[in-house]
Formats: C-alpha cells, structure tokens, sequence
C-alpha cells in the first residue's frame, strides 16, 4: 500500500499486541527508552482505539483507521480513504476534534481537487502564454500565482475541517489539540539554531504555507459563535 503504510496496523492487530505485549513505547518522555506499558494503560488505550473505530464508522464507513508505530509520521494523517494516527498519540490520549478534522477533509477532498486543478489549468495556460511571448515576467508570474493560489486553496479548506469538527461538537478537543501542537513546537524551538528559526516564540511553524497559523487557528475558534 505504499511507504506511508510502513509499520502500520489496523486496530484489531494494533490490540492483539497490546494485550499480548508485543509493543513497547518509547518517546522522548521516556528519554527515548523503550519501556513496558502497564495494563491500566493498555485499556484505556484500547478503550479510546475501539471508541475511535465506533465513531469513524458511524461517520463514514468508507473510511479506515489504521495506527503506525513510526514515529516519522504525524500525530493524525489522511491519505486517500485512510486516517493514520500515531502510537504515540493513542498512548498519551487521542483526541476527537483532531479525528473529525481528517474526516472532513474526506468530506471536502473532491472539492478541494477540484479548484487544485482549475488553478493547475490556470498555471499551464500561463505558462505557455509567457513561453510563446517569450516573456520572462510572465512565466515568473504565473508561478507565483500558482503557488500562491495553492496556499489559499489549502488554508480555506484547512479552515473548512476545523468547523467540520466543531459542527461535530468537538471544538474545545480541536483547541486542546492545537495547543498541544504549540506546545510541543516551542519544546522543539529550544533543541537547535534551526527550529529556533522556524517556529515563531507563540510557537507556530513560520514556513507552513498550506496550514493557518496554530495561533490564529485557536483565536479564531475561540471566537466562533457556534449558535
């Protein structure tokens, strides 16, 4: 199924190696040590992967859960008709307002494939009326266009699943989420020279073009008048 799909398991096998004790956990909260995971921790886990596995299929049955155990892939990820979400994510808790944030860009995915390509037919019209002018600033142009229209297209949407989840009932989890995400951001900040520059002091990424701002991202729904 592809790269992404390395280590990663459905939760059926995902809790037949919990309850079989065939995984381990190591973070760097645990300084990068593999330690066991006790039971008590085991069921809650299990409890929340299976409630999780409830919520999607009342959802969208066309939608799959899987967990992967590499750390290289983020906390929650859609691909195709997949949500992946991080070991690490169920062992410290999972939370639901990032859950139906992947759900809705499902919901939103033809539509957002849809402007994508009128803005790539856009591009290559451009682009070849600057190659057939022969005009320098015209082929520039029409990559900056392009890129930038890319940026807008993704954020609109971005914003797009954020109400999906709250229409769901699950702002405060979508906040609790992003804060963490700012949080663990400025941990990072501290390691080098090169997160320092990159993530701002609120702790928000100053080179994601494709996502709003995490800060921005938190007062806009903390403003938001569900009524």
């Amino acid at each position: 199924m592809g790269s992404v799909f390395t280590h990663t398991h459905r939760p059926k096998k995902v809790i037949e190696d919990l309850k079989e004790n065939r995984i381990k956990f190591s973070s760097p909260e645990t300084d990068g040590n593999s330690t066991e995971i006790d039971q008590k921790k085991k069921e809650k886990m299990i409890k929340e992967l299976n409630e999780f596995q409830d919520l999607i299929s009342k959802e969208n049955k066309n939608i799959k859960l899987w967990v992967n155990y590499n750390p290289e892939i983020g906390d929650y990820f859609l691909y195709n008709n997949n949500i992946l979400i991080s070991f690490s994510e169920l062992y410290f808790g999972l939370n639901k307002g990032a859950l139906f944030h992947e759900i809705g860009h499902y919901h939103y995915l033809k539509q957002e494939l849809f402007f994508i390509g009128l803005n790539l037919i856009g591009y290559i019209t451009f682009l070849g009326w600057g190659i057939y002018r022969k005009s320098v600033k015209t082929v520039g142009a029409s990559g900056l266009i392009f890129f930038s229209s890319l940026s807008l297209i993704s954020r609109y949407f971005e914003k797009q699943c954020d109400l999906y989840a709250v229409k769901k009932g699950y702002k405060q989890d979508l906040i609790d989420h992003f804060e963490k995400s700012k949080t663990e951001n400025k941990k990072m900040k501290t390691k080098s020279w090169l997160f320092n520059l990159l993530i701002s002091k609120n702790g928000d990424d100053r080179l994601n073009y494709s996502h709003p701002a995490l800060t921005t991202r938190i007062k806009y729904l903390e403003e938001l008048n569900e009524d």
